[in-house]
């Protein structure tokens, strides 16, 4: 599923992209996203996140906020292509890097990862060993992203 948020800022076409990638853990969203672009970012990169294996959830917060430093920072720079890689089940999760993107010129594009299928015809596993119940919980709360002009 891809959805355009396109606007002109200032008069100026917009010549660079965002993409938000977004879907449950193990989806394919980290992989994707450096396939689109080396400026490519995840808040589960953020060091000190897994100890050991084992996701500190103490540090949940503090990821999500050196994730949009990182996006806002290649912004400043200019970067003609930069994604963000993170479940982001809710708009209102991936909402500021919209506002971000608008307000530094870019284009976003939404990107819904579903599954990655590999070619033995098995879908991938998440790297982090997320629980089944998380990845439920994940699913059941999903919302599908809905463009301004589609919300009404």
């Amino acid at each position: 599923m891809l959805n355009w948020i396109s606007r002109a800022v200032a008069g100026k076409p917009l010549t660079h992209t965002l993409y938000i990638v977004r879907g449950i853990s193990g989806s394919g969203k980290s992989s994707l996203g450096r396939s689109l672009t080396r400026y490519s970012v995840a808040a589960d990169e953020y060091p000190g996140l897994y100890v050991d294996g084992e996701y500190q959830l103490t540090k949940q917060t503090e990821s999500h906020r050196w994730c949009e430093a990182q996006v806002k920072q290649w912004m400043s720079q200019k970067k003609c292509a930069i994604a963000v890689c993170n479940t982001a089940v809710k708009r209102k999760y991936y909402q500021a890097y919209i506002e971000l993107a608008l307000s530094h010129g870019y284009t976003v594009q939404i990107i819904a990862c579903e599954a990655v299928i590999q070619a033995s015809g098995m879908t991938a596993k998440n790297i982090h060993g997320v629980p089944d119940s998380i990845l439920e919980r994940q699913q059941q709360n999903w919302e599908n992203h809905q463009s301004e002009t589609e919300a009404g």
